[in-house]
Parts: structure tokens; C-alpha cells; sequence
């Protein structure tokens, strides 16, 4: 075998040579760009197999590893399945997997960090963009950039369409790059990935806490799911390192990838409401007639994206859904942004009743959509606000409140009156307040379902801890509206 340091110093000098040719790294193409602190990257480009590409997902390794190394087995299955994947080599990386990062040939004489790679995934984006690659874009990342990929996100919201991430690093390396800090705005589809074996960490189960209570999906992968406990970031994808069948995890990216496809597909539309510009978008399923349709209101400091998975159990039952970015939330903020510190910014949420009205109207209008068959569901304060709208309009012809914590006493006093059926949903363990509500809820209302999941959790978020809750909210969705 040729000694490896050397190969790596004569594929760096060949670089220019490489490109000059138009070389390919099996089906892919070498490409060279700069990072955004002007720092040499190289990567490689695999067009998507499928005529119509579903988008671009940039694949970015772990510490000590190239991107074609860690990737050898997963970038074809991807662009199999029609995305177009940039296989890169950041800065921080080596010869894990039996591969040559190209990039690190860069940086010979420097001792580089995790954190310092950041840069490179800048970059990446950034030559993306200027070479016209398709969209939607997917930032999927390994270990440390695991991490990475989430500050990428919460950067470029506007940019990055989703984000994956693979055990993503926390350690004292990443103190300052990692993933938690970067999630408080997130505002992108995400879901992260971690073996059975690394719940054990406390470290690990705390970043699972912050993450769900942040509606981000958090995949725990066990044994029984046919990967073993032991298997590390991106290899939980790749059957010759998992030793096992991967098709659990498989199914279960494939599934959140395609939700990334059909959202960035669908049309956002703008509603004008008191001077606030609400970002809007409509999922319709592919049936003929009139369609009873949803509305879906997020949480506080929360967005339209926690109910993609709602909207997609919805739009498998006939059912249209439209997600909406209430003011000074998600993309809809042209007057204000709510979130830390919120008692300061309370006040941005004024009149959002007013935004669920027009919302309403919208889908009314829609001459695919049966007005007499729209359902609404509300999270924490977005709850109180619906009945709010119902009260000050008119009610719709169902009801969900996930967590209504600001749920009022005017409004449990009309659940009765309003004729329309409600199912009020609450996490076992609350807020010491939440047990009076509820008790009052079952006083005063006769005909108001409740139900109670086990454990903690709170509004959208009781969906991402409970699999099944988005299934049987759209199954009651369904028996109510048709």
C-alpha cells in the first residue's frame, strides 16, 4: 500500500490539475472553493440518479475522517433516491475509514479545532449557491459537525431547508460550537440521531432534553431497531460499519427528508394582518372535491415548521392543512421578533386572534377547501388565542389545544356553548396550574375530550416525545371532520 501521508501530499499538489480535467471521484466531480475565512475546501460533486432532482444534501464527516471515506456507502443511496450530494472534506479531519481528507493538506501546519471547521460548511453553502445547486438544501452532519451543521441552520435559516445530525459532539472540544447553542432560534426542519449506547451519558440525556423541548426530533436508535447500541455518528446509515441491518434508520431519514422535499415545494403565501406580513403554507393532498382542511397554530417562540409531521399524517387521511407563522414568530417578524426576554416582548403577541381570523378566511376562500369543514389546533398560548378568534368570529367544526396553559376561564365556560367538539391534550407531568384547569375543564364541559400522554412535555413538543400523538391527533382530526 502506498504510504498514505505521501499519497495525501501528492493529491494536494495534483489539486489544481484535478480540477483543471474535470476528475471524478467514482460518478463525482472534485470541485475546490473557499471557505468563508478564505481558506482552501475540497469536496465532491454526485449529481442525483433520478431525472428530477428532489434537492442537494451536504454530507460533512467526523473528526478524523474524509467525506468520500465516511460516505463510500450512503451518498449513492441518496442519490438514488434523487438528491444531489456535496461529499465534503473539512479542515478537521484524517485518514478514519481508510479514506484521504484533501483538505487538511491545507492546514499541515496548524493544530486545527473541531469548532475551527466552521467555516467550511459557510463555504459549502455559499459555492452552492453560486453554482446554482438545487434546493431544497440539507446540511447532514457526523459527530463534531454534527454540531456544526445545527449553528449552520440557525444562521441561514433562509437557506439551509433541513438539517441532520448524527450524535452530535458536546464535549469540552465543542464548548463553544456546540449544538445547544444554536437551537434557541432554530427555525428550520431538523431531526438528530443517536445510538442506545450514548443515552447512558448525562451529558447525551440532557442535550435530549434541550433539543425536544425545542420541537427537534431526537432519534433514539436501540438494538432492537436492528443497529447496535455502539454505532457512531453517520455509520448508523452505513450496514458494513452497523455490522446489522440499517433499514430502520433508513426509513426513518427517508421519511423526514421527503417532508423537507414537499415543504420547501410548497408555495409560502403572505397574509396581511395589522401591518404584520404572516408567512403561510398549504399542504394539499392529491385528491379530487372539496377537502376539509386544519389549520395549525405553533407554540410561543415557536414556528410553523412543528407540524410537519402533523401536517403530512393529515395529508395521508384527505385532509389539507395550512401552517402558519403567527406574528413576530418564524418568518412572519417584518414588525418584531418574540422570544428572550419574553415578558419584555409580550407585547408582540397582542391580537393574534386577528391573524387566526384571517388565516381562517383564507382557507375559506380556497375553492378546494370545504368551508364547513376546517378544524383548528392550537399550542400553549396559540390555544387560548383560537378560542379568542371562535368567540370574536365564529367556531370552525373541531378543536385541538396541545398544553393550552393560558386556556381561560371564559373559554372553558364555552366549550359546551360552542356545539363543536374539542380534544384538550396535556402531558402527564405539568405545570403545578395545569392541574386546576384541567380539573375545571372536566367540571364544566360535558363534551370536551381529554387526554393525558405520560411524562413531560409541553404544546407541539408532546409530539416529538410521543410517536404515535401525531397519528391519533389526525385520526380524531378525521373522525370529526368527515
Amino acid at each position: 500500500m502506498k504510504d498514505l501521508k505521501l499519497h495525501s501530499f501528492l493529491l494536494t499538489a495534483a489539486i489544481g490539475l484535478f480540477l483543471a480535467t474535470g476528475a471524478t471521484a467514482k460518478e463525482g466531480h472534485d470541485v475546490k472553493y473557499m471557505a468563508s475565512d478564505n481558506s482552501p475546501v475540497i469536496a465532491t460533486l454526485f449529481k442525483s440518479k433520478v431525472a428530477k432532482t428532489k434537492g442537494t444534501i451536504f454530507l460533512f464527516h467526523q473528526a478524523s475522517a474524509s467525506g468520500l471515506a465516511e460516505f463510500e456507502n450512503i451518498s449513492p443511496k441518496l442519490t438514488e433516491q434523487g438528491f444531489s450530494t456535496l461529499v465534503v472534506d473539512q479542515r478537521s479531519g484524517g485518514e478514519r475509514f481508510g479514506g484521504i481528507n484533501r483538505t487538511v493538506g491545507f492546514h499541515k501546519d496548524k493544530k486545527i479545532g473541531y469548532c475551527e471547521a466552521y467555516p467550511d460548511l459557510e463555504g459549502t453553502l455559499d459555492f452552492a449557491i453560486k453554482n446554482n445547486l438545487p434546493r431544497p438544501y440539507v446540511a447532514l452532519g457526523s459527530s463534531y459537525s454534527a454540531a456544526l451543521v445545527l449553528q449552520l441552520a440557525e444562521k441561514n435559516s433562509e437557506l439551509i431547508d433541513g438539517v441532520v445530525s448524527f450524535s452530535p459532539a458536546s464535549g469540552g472540544a465543542m464548548a463553544v460550537c456546540k449544538g445547544a447553542l444554536f437551537i434557541e432560534q432554530l427555525s428550520v426542519p431538523a431531526r438528530v440521531y443517536r445510538p442506545g449506547k450514548e443515552m447512558q451519558i448525562p451529558s447525551v440525556q440532557a442535550q435530549k432534553v434541550l433539543f425536544t423541548d425545542k420541537n427537534i426530533d431526537y432519534v433514539t436508535v436501540q438494538s432492537q431497531s436492528s443497529i447496535p447500541d455502539g454505532v457512531h455518528g453517520a455509520s448508523m446509515l452505513d450496514e458494513s460499519r452497523a455490522k446489522m441491518s440499517v433499514e430502520f434508520v433508513w426509513k426513518n431519514l427517508t421519511e423526514f427528508l421527503n417532508n423537507v422535499v414537499n415543504n420547501y415545494s410548497s408555495e409560502t403565501t403572505m397574509l396581511n394582518v395589522d401591518g404584520w406580513k404572516l408567512a403561510t403554507k398549504m399542504s394539499m393532498p392529491k385528491k379530487q372535491g372539496k377537502l376539509p382542511a386544519v389549520l395549525l397554530l405553533h407554540s410561543a417562540a415557536g414556528n410553523k415548521n412543528e407540524y410537519l409531521n402533523l401536517a403530512k399524517e393529515l395529508n395521508d387521511l384527505g385532509i389539507a392543512s395550512m401552517r402558519i407563522d403567527l406574528r413576530a414568530h418564524g418568518e412572519s417578524t417584518n414588525l418584531g421578533l418574540f422570544g428572550k426576554p419574553y415578558k419584555e416582548k409580550r407585547k408582540y403577541l397582542t391580537n393574534t386572534d386577528k391573524d387566526i381570523v384571517a388565516a381562517i378566511a383564507t382557507l375559506k376562500m380556497n375553492k378546494n377547501i370545504d368551508a364547513n369543514k376546517i378544524g383548528v389546533v392550537g399550542a400553549s398560548y396559540s390555544g387560548e388565542f383560537m378560542a379568542v378568534a371562535a368567540r370574536n368570529s365564529e367556531y370552525q367544526a373541531a378543536y385541538v389545544a396541545l398544553s393550552p396553559g393560558s386556556f381561560s376561564d371564559e373559554s372553558i365556560s364555552n366549550l359546551d356553548k360552542s356545539g363543536v367538539p374539542w380534544l384538550m391534550v396535556r402531558a402527564e407531568e405539568e405545570l403545578p396550574f395545569f392541574d386546576p384547569m384541567f380539573d375545571s375543564i372536566k367540571k364544566n364541559s360535558k363534551t370536551a375530550e381529554i387526554k393525558i400522554v405520560s411524562g413531560k412535555g409541553h404544546a407541539t413538543n408532546l409530539m416529538t416525545k410521543h410517536d404515535a400523538l401525531s397519528g391519533d391527533i389526525a385520526n380524531w382530526l378525521a373522525e370529526q371532520l368527515n
